[in-house]
């Protein structure tokens, strides 16, 4: 934020409060008194109020700038807090708020150089280094990245998250040092379930006794399987490097590179011609099809390949999406059905029915709420299944209960724009404008570029002129 805009935003905030002090037409020390008790609880006029009094506070400006904050004026709060800095005042927790911030009102550089601004401070804290990291590997910088990372275990050794995020990393290399970052943070129940998971799929390629190539497209699946498609897409590389015959590792790069952006048609096409009889590049062959519009010729594949694997409950969930994009939903559902009672453990499974039965129609509560509650025993601390069950009581009416699950899959994931997207929807539901909107402008932040952000930047511009 440029020094004129703020100080201009920091001369409103003051000019309007010291109309309310005018206003209370009391002696000074008595005013001075009850805005501090006001200011103590977080009262916004609390707080106004006790600057007017003593704008050299630099702490009443960054509980100010929260304040603000949570009342979606970013603006205002941005300004507060860069005060309070100015003032020397600003905590860590109001060093990582003003960073989000600047993200929330577009400001990516400034957002960016604040992150790494932080991190030459003496001991940064932690989240620093977690949104210094967010941003480095956004931008493929896995050098820097691995790093940043060590450098943030140095200060901060017990930080499960950044823990995972280096054991994640280090995994698709197949470097040796990342069982025990993710032996770390499978200690801490926000992380467990990830961590641990990709801890054994790396065992298991360690103790197969095949060549780098099948160990890293072990690994590369497993981190496709938790959605970070980028890490996949690094391992996929190596093992196409280390064995450029090897039509499986071809084939996974195209999706990878698809994932994150790219057109990955041509690895699809050169695992076909290595291998014309896999499955998996038939399978892709396939999924081209269908995001091309071409859902009979990705039908009669799909058919081709749950008869080589009939036991695969994905193959049943591909055709499920073809028929979809048909523009046949009906027929869809026995294909979701089919899916779970092949593979019953798999949380992701319930989880993709629950959410089908939600945006097609299907009978959400007789089918799509017993799917997202085996989808949570299934998977407590998976943010994803905790989102989906708030996302299914929320179409169900049931807005309290949808609240407490949305809340919980958020202190499992805060970065999450989907699920600060449902929070948002919810608070629309209930009219409560004033919650719906932070949580509205953050998801159109963190979804930039997916379908997430679109419907966001719609219903900002819908319900509070575009944010």
């Amino acid at each position: 934020m440029k020094t004129q805009d703020r100080l201009q935003l920091i001369v409103r905030i003051l000019l309007v409060v010291a109309v309310a002090v005018l206003l209370r037409l009391q002696p000074l020390p008595v005013g001075l008194r009850e805005a501090w008790g006001e200011a103590q609880q977080g009262s916004l006029e609390g707080l106004q109020t006790a600057l007017a009094w003593q704008p050299w506070r630099g702490d009443l400006w960054e509980s100010l700038g929260q304040a603000l904050g949570t009342q979606g004026q970013a603006a205002e709060a941005a300004a507060a807090l860069e005060e309070a800095h100015r003032l020397g005042a600003l905590s860590a927790e109001g060093q990582v708020r003003l960073g989000d911030l600047y993200a929330e009102l577009g400001q990516d550089e400034r957002a960016e150089a604040w992150w790494f601004a932080l991190l030459k401070q003496d001991s940064p804290p932690e989240a620093a280094y977690v949104r210094a990291a967010q941003v480095l590997r956004a931008g493929q910088r896995w050098a820097e990245l691995e790093d940043t990372l060590r450098s943030g275990l140095r200060v901060h050794p017990n930080s499960a998250e950044l823990s995972w995020q280096l054991g994640a990393l280090l995994a698709a290399s197949l470097d040796s040092g990342a069982e025990g970052y993710l032996r770390s943070a499978a200690q801490a129940e926000v992380t467990a379930a990830p961590a641990e998971e990709l801890r054994q799929a790396l065992l298991t390629a360690a103790t197969s006794g095949g060549p780098s190539t099948y160990q890293l497209v072990g690994v590369g699946r497993a981190l496709a399987g938790q959605g970070q498609w980028d890490l996949a897409e690094l391992a996929f590389d190596q093992a196409v490097a280390a064995d450029p015959s090897y039509a499986e590792a071809w084939a996974f790069r195209g999706e990878a590179r698809y994932q994150t952006g790219a057109d990955g048609s041509a690895d699809v096409r050169q695992a076909l011609k290595l291998n014309p009889q896999s499955v998996l590049a038939q399978a892709l062959q396939a999924l081209q099809y269908r995001r091309a519009g071409e859902g009979e010729r990705a039908l009669e594949i799909l058919r081709r390949v749950a008869a080589q694997e009939p036991q695969e409950p994905a193959w049943q969930l591909e055709m499920g999406y073809a028929f979809i994009e048909m523009g046949d939903s009906a027929a869809a559902l026995p294909y979701f059905q089919k899916a779970v009672t092949l593979a019953p453990e798999r949380a992701a499974l319930w989880r993709e029915l629950a959410q089908f039965c939600i945006q097609y129609d299907a009978d959400a509560r007789a089918l799509g709420l017993p799917a997202a509650r085996q989808a949570v025993l299934l998977a407590p601390q998976d943010a994803r299944s905790q989102d989906v069950m708030g996302w299914v009581l929320m179409n169900l009416g049931d807005y309290a209960s949808a609240e407490r699950f949305l809340q919980q899959a958020l202190s499992l994931e805060d970065r999450s724009a989907q699920i600060h997207l449902h929070l948002g929807q919810l608070y629309l539901q209930m009219e409560d404008m004033e919650r719906a909107f932070p949580h509205l402008t953050r998801a159109r932040s963190l979804g930039k570029g997916t379908d997430t952000e679109i419907l966001a930047r719609r219903l900002l511009e819908r319900f509070f002129d575009g944010g």
